[in-house]
């Protein structure tokens, strides 16, 4: 197995106010790698390791038990999908493509669990390399990019940031438009790692089983299947999707279901925790 070359790529995010107004767009610089699979590539953010605190303080709006009690979480380098999986990619390793709304750059969705384990599998076995889902600190990490508010842009989400159900809108943001389906990858402003759709579009799977708090939860990000308070057939969901309002794609929103389920709401990414 050959070490993947990064390459730098740069990107612009976007912070918010209160409102939901766009108070700056900030360009940054990120690196990546891409995985050649012949007919595709699937770009690959190196994410650098760090410490961050986890779940959500008790007074943010919609926050949950579940979503406590916060913690400090140490997370080594690794790698992620930029993009949630898309129709193709999925197609090309998998052989079909399972999804409703079909469109080769959108993300795949209706793919259970077993759906997004079986492409990792498929995945590794083709590059050499250890690809498999996020642990729910990993997502959590990738998705807050370095942020410590309610969203990776700052306090609210709006339309114009993810695709959402910003019929509803959150904290002070106005109510905004909803699409009626997923959108292509990338349609969206960056985090501040330069990965796309981390809120909202559509819910992804990780490795963990669902738990009823954080109590007992590892602080090395390692996926956690057991412990007090587990969800025994129940896996994470994150991010929340287009069907949903902006309460449910807080960066701390915590969610799950049985591994065999499958939704036009669902999809997934990747991580490579080796690279």
């Amino acid at each position: 197995m050959s070490t993947p070359l990064l390459r730098d790529f740069t990107f612009t995010t976007a912070e918010v106010d209160a409102a939901g107004a766009v108070v700056a767009r900030p360009a940054r610089t990120g690196r990546f790698y891409a995985e050649d699979l012949g007919s595709f590539d699937l770009d690959m953010v190196a994410i650098p390791g760090g410490t961050f605190v986890m779940g959500s303080p008790e007074d943010e709006a919609g926050r949950s038990h579940a979503e406590g009690p916060q913690r400090e979480v140490a997370v080594p380098d690794f790698a992620i999908g930029r993009y949630q999986i898309t129709q193709v990619q999925y197609a090309a390793l998998i052989g079909h493509n399972p999804s409703q709304n079909q469109a080769d750059n959108n993300p795949v969705e209706c793919v259970n669990w077993f759906d997004a384990r079986a492409f990792c599998r498929r995945l590794s076995d083709l590059t050499g390399r250890q690809y498999r889902l996020p642990s729910e600190a990993e997502w959590e990490y990738a998705c807050r990019a370095g942020s410590t508010s309610t969203f990776a842009y700052g306090p609210t989400l709006t339309d114009e940031l993810a695709n959402i159900y910003a019929d509803i809108p959150y904290a002070g943001a106005a109510p905004g438009r909803h699409r009626d389906g997923p959108t292509a990858t990338g349609l969206y402003p960056a985090n501040a790692f330069g990965l796309h759709d981390m809120h909202g579009n559509l819910f992804e799977w990780c490795e963990d089983l669902l738990h009823s708090d954080f109590t007992g939860a590892p602080s090395d990000a390692t996926p956690w299947k057991n412990g007090p308070g587990v969800w025994p057939d129940y896996y994470i969901l994150r991010g929340a999707s287009w069907v949903n309002p902006p309460v449910r794609s807080r960066s701390a929103f915590r969610f799950g279901n049985i591994p065999i389920y499958k939704s036009i709401a669902i999809g997934f990414r990747v991580v490579c925790p080796a690279a």
